[in-house]
């Protein structure tokens, strides 16, 4: 085994503004919702494997280009692994392109955007030296170590690395980690926890923090998801005994009082959910948290044994009030299977938020307006509002060219539309059906009676009117267009898909 000499391993989130880049608010606080849990394991890798590693979250410092060159240089790193998704990829290259005159570093590029498109991000990002692809922890590890001892780099497995005479090698895939619990926890200790302020919509309880509990996508066959072919045949899950044990450990270190589960689909096996809430009642923590799940074949006892175990929120992705949109789609559940999820989780006890695509292949304002009358009706706490986004590497993508417009295919979290369905007028039209949307679902009487009569608690009242100013300040128009941090669009990727994870 070599031994590590030199400076660090500077792990990095690139510099971003999710307050204004997202929803177009300026001069309120900003946001960042959770920490960066992908850098987090592969710092824990690295640690086990004897490097030195400095973890570094300019986006939630606040850092420009410039400054975060600065704070990374200062570290004198021998090696430095930026993660990005693709909202962050263009930072990202332009951070690279800032350190590389300067530093000596191997710079490695990771993350979902490097996953989905490993292929073309050598052409788009040429400063990085190396794009992980797949987990990273072994990976990293093998590339600090060749690194380390003056080795080539452009043979290690789960990467590509471009050669000396400029050309890039050729990928070859690194298996998935099979047992989860074989890994270390995050390295929480270095995540700046302060930092993490989520937004109003996501927690009830400050502080909030963020755990993961699997990886990949239990269902994965949704058209316009760009992980669904990377991760279906391998998802896989910690214990219960070691999530919960790991819970436990991240609130004694961070005084959290709110734990928001980053998985896509966080209910797989109800067996599992069912021992999770007895371990976590049986430690009695003072913690609350939520989750995003799929809904079909779940029970209100479910619901109800989650709640008791400090539960308070489930995000469903209910995406259209079109079941021809759905079948379309592949979200593989009807309306009426949707209808008695929202029914059955409310009854539980929990709040429920629900996720909606508008401006999906075949859709006119007409059946946009469905979907908005069929958010009113499901007895909702909160309706989320997306425009459709077509990405490469995805089915949707391939669907779009043929039945509208793609006017852009990397403008994730854009508030202006990026694809427009042979449906509607343009653009234009189509962004005016958004803004409707939430709208006719905010701005109704039984909306906020409902809310009044959810009010169970100081916790609840200040959530609420947090929640109140972020929406009149959108609908005033006051702090630009889109939707406003309260309602902000669904993260379509994940955020512990960092540096290949």
């Amino acid at each position: 085994m070599t031994i590590p000499t030199g400076g660090p391993v500077v792990l990095l989130a690139p510099p971003f503004d999710y307050t204004s880049g997202l929803y177009g608010f300026v001069g309120v606080r900003a946001y960042r919702n959770q920490p960066p849990l992908g850098l987090g394991y592969l710092a824990s890798a690295l640690r086990d494997a004897g490097f030195p590693v400095r973890l570094l979250d300019a986006a939630a410092e606040g850092w420009d280009v410039g400054r975060t060159v600065n704070e990374v240089l200062a570290l004198q790193p021998s090696v430095v692994g930026v993660s990005a998704i693709t909202l962050e990829a263009p930072s990202a290259c332009t951070l690279l392109r800032a350190l590389r005159p300067r530093t000596k570093a191997l710079l490695v590029l990771g993350g979902a955007h490097a996953n989905s498109y490993w292929e073309t991000v050598p052409t788009e990002c040429p400063d990085a030296d190396v794009v992980a692809v797949g987990e990273g922890e072994q990976t990293l590890v093998e590339l600090c170590r060749a690194h380390a001892r003056g080795s080539p780099v452009w043979d290690i497995a789960g990467s590509v690395a471009r050669r000396p005479d400029g050309t890039w090698s050729e990928l070859v895939e690194r298996p998935p980690e099979p047992a989860l619990d074989r890994l270390a926890p995050p390295a929480y200790d270095l995540f700046p926890h302060a930092k993490y302020v989520p937004l109003p919509h996501r927690r009830k309880r400050l502080p909030a923090t963020a755990m993961i509990t699997s990886r990949g996508c239990s269902y994965a066959r949704c058209t316009y998801c760009e992980m669904s072919n990377l991760v279906r045949k391998h998802y896989r899950r910690h214990s219960p005994a070691r999530v919960v044990r790991e819970m436990k450990d991240l609130l004694a270190l961070t005084g959290a009082r709110e734990v928001y589960f980053q998985d896509d689909i966080f209910i797989t096996d109800p067996a599992w959910v069912e021992e999770f809430c007895d371990r976590l009642r049986a430690e009695r923590l003072d913690v609350l948290w939520s989750c995003e799940s799929r809904f079909v074949g779940l029970s209100r006892d479910l619901f109800r044994r989650m709640h008791d175990a400090g539960c308070w929120r489930i995000y469903f992705g209910f995406e259209s009030g079109s079941q021809e949109s759905l079948d379309a789609i592949r979200k593989g559940f009807t309306l009426a299977q949707a209808r008695q999820a929202a029914r059955d989780a409310r009854a539980a006890g929990l709040d429920v938020v629900g996720f909606f695509m508008l401006g999906l292949p075949g859709e006119t304002p007409e059946m946009g307006r469905k979907t908005i009358e069929f958010a009113r009706t499901l007895g909702l706490n909160h309706a989320i509002f997306s425009l459709t986004v077509p990405h490469r590497n995805t089915d949707l993508y391939e669907i779009c060219r043929e039945a509208g417009t793609i006017l852009r295919d990397q403008d994730y979290f854009s508030r202006r539309a990026s694809y427009v369905p042979h449906g509607y007028r343009d653009a234009a039209q189509l962004e005016r059906l958004r803004d409707e949307a939430y709208r006719r679902f905010y701005l109704r009487p039984a909306y906020w009676w409902q809310c009044l009569r959810d009010l169970k608690s100081m916790d609840d009242v200040r959530y609420y009117l947090s929640g109140a100013a972020s929406l009149f300040s959108f609908l005033g128009g006051r702090r630009g267009t889109g939707p406003p941090p309260y309602m902000g669009p669904r993260t379509r990727i994940n955020r512990w898909s960092c540096l290949g994870l």
